[in-house]
């Protein structure tokens, strides 16, 4: 679950700094794309990092980052 949400945000934050705030410019004062630039660096690392051992996916048995892995290869 932890990696879809992560997917969902970052593709939903590109959306939102390329149509709304790319004008404003960098800083978010000006309501720029700073604070989108940071939730997507979030969410990357979430992504690539995958859920905890305190996380949801944990709780409901998801499969993880090792045993992916290991039936991809």
């Amino acid at each position: 679950m932890t990696p879809l949400a992560a997917a969902a945000l970052i593709v939903t934050m590109v959306v939102a700094a390329l149509t709304v705030h790319i004008k404003n410019g960098f800083f978010a004062q000006t309501g720029g794309y700073e604070f989108n630039l940071a939730l997507i660096g979030m969410a990357l690392t979430l992504l690539l990092a995958w859920a905890g051992a305190f996380s949801l996916d944990a709780a409901l048995g998801a499969p993880t980052l090792e045993s992916t892995l290991a039936i991809l290869l």
